[in-house]
């Protein structure tokens, strides 16, 4: 019985690495070749977030997934270009010039407004934690980590195997 287990954990981690390979794969593909500033995957894309401008709603370290839509209304909130980098806030309302947007947990609305061209999508999921775990992947240390769990996931069950045919030899 534990050895079903075991297969079927390590084919469900197997799976979830192989979609995270995939999904990366594909960002690196479409930022170098497509030239996509904000890769997406089937018009979803991910987003780590890096400031506590959107707190309690939204933290340091979750990560965002954002949607582009045909339109965007007050409440709704987004992710933007803002002077070269992407910024997550609430619509507050809009205006002539575009949307007004405000973090959460900051005093006053955003200086500028925010038009449609510089919405790269509405949040549409949020997953606690996650996005400090896709930054961690980014660095070298994240990158030799992943590689391992890969190795041990393909190696460990060969390793176990061999080990316990040279067991079974011992024994008789």
């Amino acid at each position: 019985m534990s050895e079903r287990i075991l297969h079927i954990v390590r084919g469900a981690l197997t799976a979830v690495l192989c979609l995270i390979i995939a999904c990366g794969l594909w960002q690196v593909a479409a930022r170098m070749l497509l030239h996509q500033e904000l890769p997406d995957v089937l018009g979803y894309a991910p987003l780590a977030v890096v400031s506590g401008s959107m707190e309690p709603a939204i933290s340091v370290g979750d990560l965002v997934v954002v949607h582009r839509e045909d339109a965007y209304q007050a409440g709704d909130v987004i992710a933007f270009q803002d002077g070269g980098a992407l910024t997550t806030h609430r619509i507050v309302a809009e205006g002539p010039e575009g949307f007004i947007t405000k973090g959460d947990a900051n005093n006053a609305q955003d200086v500028r407004p925010v038009a449609a061209e510089q919405v790269a999508g509405r949040v549409v999921l949020t997953i606690p934690f996650a996005g400090s775990a896709a930054l961690f992947l980014r660095t070298p240390a994240g990158l030799a980590l992943f590689a391992a769990l890969g190795l041990l996931l393909v190696l460990w069950p060969d390793a176990r195997t061999r080990a316990d045919r040279k067991e079974t030899r011992c024994v008789a």
